[in-house]
């Protein structure tokens, strides 16, 4: 039910720093999505929780800082972090991290796990 608005190198900012991949309309608010994989290299090696962290606190930071810099023709109301997971257990490992980061740190991003378990090397491995 979203409705694309802007890609990455087309959302204005006031001041230049982190992005924000898209732009997107649901249900007249305007909300920002920044996507990133849950992965291992290589293929089948573990994913630790201290991995997890970084991945998520990392994107979690730069969704904070995309926020602040976005200009307000392009303001958004709320941020989503979209996280391709490689397994059900990098899932699992996002999930435990998320519990680890600092409330501020997440402040109102919504953040939605899919796992891509099967035939999807090409999402991880391009």
């Amino acid at each position: 039910g979203a409705e694309f608005l802007k890609g990455e190198g087309e959302i204005v900012y006031a001041i230049d720093g982190k992005k924000t991949d898209l732009l997107v309309d649901i249900g007249g608010q305007r909300v920002g999505v920044s996507v990133v994989r849950a992965e291992s290299f290589p293929k089948g090696a573990p994913y630790p929780v201290d991995q997890a962290y970084n991945v998520l606190f990392g994107k979690l930071d730069d969704i904070l800082q995309s926020t602040m810099n976005v200009a307000p023709e392009d303001n958004w109301e709320k941020q989503i972090l979209a996280i391709m997971a490689q397994t059900p257990e990098h899932a699992l490992a996002i999930e435990q991290a998320y519990g680890m980061v600092d409330a501020a740190t997440k402040a109102d991003t919504i953040v939605v796990i899919t796992v891509t378990e099967g035939d999807d090397d090409f999402i991880y491995y391009n």
